[in-house]
């Protein structure tokens, strides 16, 4: 059982750095959009 915590606890770690550099990524996406039409 504490193995398949810790499998979970490592795929939630996983899916939040995986959320986070997604937005970072669009945020400067949108940030280069913005700037190139200027």
């Amino acid at each position: 059982m504490a193995f398949i915590m810790v499998a979970v606890m490592v795929a939630v770690t996983v899916v939040r750095l995986a959320v986070m550099l997604t937005v970072t990524v669009m945020v400067l996406l949108t940030v280069a959009v913005r700037v190139w039409q200027c």
